[in-house]
């Protein structure tokens, strides 16, 4: 009786600690396949934890029988059993956020994409306020060789070359005058963009005119943003100021909740988010119940080892 009671005792704690892994284990499979399976990933998520589940309790029981010729076959069952135990307690603390903490994960994500935003925008207005936009720059490069061509042609000995070399460069004169007096964007709504325009220096002038319009209008933009960031809402800046990057990044649901778009996103950002935090002593804290999901996961799945690898070496086993 004796020995039962003690067998009985690992095969509960063995069934708890995959129990109590398997529920952390649906979100985070649910989330991982949800983008492919839809309302059907919920159920294959069900039906892969309790596989798993299963698979480490069959496991658990193969690695106490060291009966004679059994010794191989219970290493490797106890070794499988502790790589799945390693395995769904690592995940088990992303999966339990993913499942009590996704509000909290969308939003820090949210926080995430804006600041990207920002730095792009950053580094795009550098780019146009040092005058090297890859697209003026393009049309410099063309029209600098043609400027520094004319002086050396002839106008009167090669007219025909000097007029090839100087419509390249900057068009007919009867174009010219088509486009006297009309703001710049007439100019490009009249040849339908700035690389159809006539002479590839007048196209070099108009990105340039250009570049630095768009580089007044993006660093008052770029104050406006930072005006704002920390007393509005990432999840609401976006919206409002980036919506495109907003609506490929997030949804609304039915409810009015705003979440994460892809669902392979949500694991990896709970994965990314839950680690840096367990690294940082003054974040660890905040993963709460998250934190305390994963430390009594590590414990049961200690425990579970411990009490099948002695159970296997009980000489009582052996004669069982």
């Amino acid at each position: 009786e004796e020995f039962d009671g003690t067998c009985s005792r690992a095969a509960n704690m063995m069934a708890g600690s995959t129990l109590w892994d398997g529920i952390s284990t649906v979100p985070f499979v649910q989330f991982a396949l949800i983008n492919y399976l839809k309302w059907a990933a919920l159920p294959a998520a069900v039906g892969i934890s309790l596989g798993l589940m299963l698979l480490s309790n069959v496991a658990g029981r193969l690695g106490v029988n060291r009966s004679a010729g059994k010794g191989l076959i219970a290493n490797t069952g106890l070794s499988l059993f502790i790589l799945l135990s390693l395995a769904k307690t690592l995940l088990s603390g992303v999966g339990f956020d993913i499942l009590v903490n996704q509000d909290g994960i969308t939003r820090e994500y949210a926080s995430k994409v804006l600041a990207n935003q920002l730095e792009k925008s950053q580094l795009k207005l550098e780019e146009l306020q040092s005058l090297k936009n890859p697209k003026l720059l393009n049309y410099q490069n063309s029209c600098e060789p043609l400027k520094a061509l004319l002086p050396n042609i002839d106008k009167t000995l090669e007219p025909a070359k000097w007029e090839s070399v100087y419509v390249q460069a900057f068009g007919t004169y009867a174009q010219q005058e088509s486009v006297r007096g009309l703001t710049n964007d007439q100019v490009i709504k009249k040849y339908g963009g700035v690389n159809q325009i006539p002479g590839v220096c007048k196209r070099a002038d108009m990105q340039l005119a250009l570049d630095l319009k768009q580089a007044d209008k993006m660093q008052a933009n770029i104050a406006s943003w930072n005006s704002k960031v920390g007393t509005v809402p990432p999840l609401q800046l976006l919206q409002s100021e980036f919506p495109e990057v907003f609506k490929s990044e997030f949804k609304i649901t039915d409810e009015g909740q705003v979440e994460i778009r892809s669902g392979q996103q949500v694991v990896g950002e709970a994965f990314l988010q839950f680690f840096d935090k367990l690294q940082d002593p003054e974040k660890i804290f905040q993963l709460g119940i998250s934190l305390f999901w994963m430390v009594v996961s590590l414990i049961l799945s200690v425990l579970a080892t411990i009490l099948l690898w002695a159970l296997s070496r009980n000489k009582e086993m052996k004669w069982s």
